[in-house]
């Protein structure tokens, strides 16, 4: 807020308060009308000593000579105190002039700073419609989906079960499936009320006695042409030697299981350490082919893991690294079955290495086949 001066009255701005030409206007005038008074004053009393000195001689005036060179003496200091008033307005006028360019200075980078946020505003939200778009297009694609069924049915020959991303029986749509009761003989799925749908083999014939085996695990395929799910890697046993299953002809007597004989399983098995975990075990008692299964839960964040077979076969010891270090996302993973062929009396081992202990949960099968 503006103050004035004890002598003149003249206006002094705040330093804070934007330089105003009308108010120096103003201080000039008051000035200049001071100045011209004081002059006039000056004129008339030399007016009057030069009468004065004329009519009584100059002695007789001294005192009035003394009391005008004190008016002179005080006039002096006013102009000087004047003058030290204008210095200061201009040097507040200086002072407002400096601040104002600094705010401006400030509003502009302020305002380069609110365009580049409207611009990250713009782009993040581009990003999040390209996001949502590739979301709902994989939600739209059962196909790629695995979906993980857990059979509630009390009953053989009857699996029932719930999927929450599975919504329709889609040509080349998969589940895995965990068989709550070894069949009896031909055997349906129903998934979410869907309604009941064969399950065959890879040839399309309807399920055989001992095809699912309780607590196993199968990956199921959903094949329109037949109008049901297709048991993957499973050719059933045929009826006789010589004789035809489906399509195919069978001409020399089969010595090794053809339906599968779960040799090792675990379900559901929480990994605690980031050391290597042994989730699978078996020794089989005769030489033979076997199939490992395998499906990974990731809880929260994506995880690196490690997952390696070992076992003997008529070579010698072997290994196979599934994988090393793979970045396995947050979600279900139902993984391609291993084929192996193995000896008799030697382990076949499945060891896991998670990178991140607590988060990976387990579930699988080694498989006479």
């Amino acid at each position: 807020m503006s103050t004035t001066t004890s002598n003149l009255g003249l206006t002094m701005p705040a330093l804070t308060d934007v330089a105003d030409i009308t108010v120096i206007n103003n201080n000039m005038t008051l000035i200049d009308t001071a100045i011209e008074a004081n002059d006039t004053a000056i004129a008339s009393i030399n007016t009057s000593i030069s009468a004065t000195n004329t009519n009584v001689g100059l002695k007789a005036n001294e005192s009035d000579l003394a009391l005008t060179n004190q008016n002179v003496s005080t006039n002096t200091a006013s102009i000087a105190t004047i003058n030290g008033e204008i210095t200061t307005i201009n040097n507040n006028i200086t002072t407002t002039n400096t601040n104002v360019t600094s705010n401006t200075n400030a509003i502009n980078t302020l305002n380069t700073e609110v365009t580049t946020i409207t611009q990250n505003t713009t782009n993040n939200t581009t990003n999040i419609t390209a996001v949502s778009n590739n979301l709902a297009s994989h939600s739209a694609d059962d196909t790629r989906h695995e979906n993980y069924v857990l059979d509630t049915s009390t009953t053989a020959n009857t699996c029932t079960g719930t999927c929450a991303t599975y919504t329709a029986y889609t040509d080349g749509s998969n589940i895995t499936l965990k068989v709550k009761n070894t069949n009896t003989g031909a055997t349906t799925i129903n998934v979410n009320g869907l309604g009941a749908k064969p399950i065959k083999d890879a040839l399309g014939n309807a399920s055989n006695a001992g095809t699912l085996i309780a607590n196993n695990i199968y990956f199921l395929v959903y094949e329109v042409t037949y109008g049901g799910f297709i048991l993957a890697n499973c050719i059933q046993t045929p009826t006789a030697n010589g004789n035809t299953s489906g399509t195919v002809s069978i001409a020399s007597p089969v010595t090794s299981p053809v339906v599968p004989v779960r040799m090792a399983s675990c379900s559901d098995t929480k990994i605690t350490s980031t050391s290597a975990t042994t989730i699978l075990t078996c020794t089989p008692t005769v030489q033979g082919n076997f199939e490992v299964n395998l499906y990974l839960g990731i809880t929260s964040s994506t995880t690196p893991v490690t997952i390696t077979i070992t076992w003997t076969d008529g070579r010698g010891a072997q290994t196979y690294t599934m994988f090393n270090a793979y970045p396995f996302t947050a979600d279900a993973h139902s993984i391609a079955p291993y084929f192996i062929n193995a000896v008799a009396n030697q382990p076949i081992i499945v060891t896991m290495t998670a990178g991140t202990a607590n988060q990976v949960y387990v579930s699988g099968a080694i498989r006479g086949i």
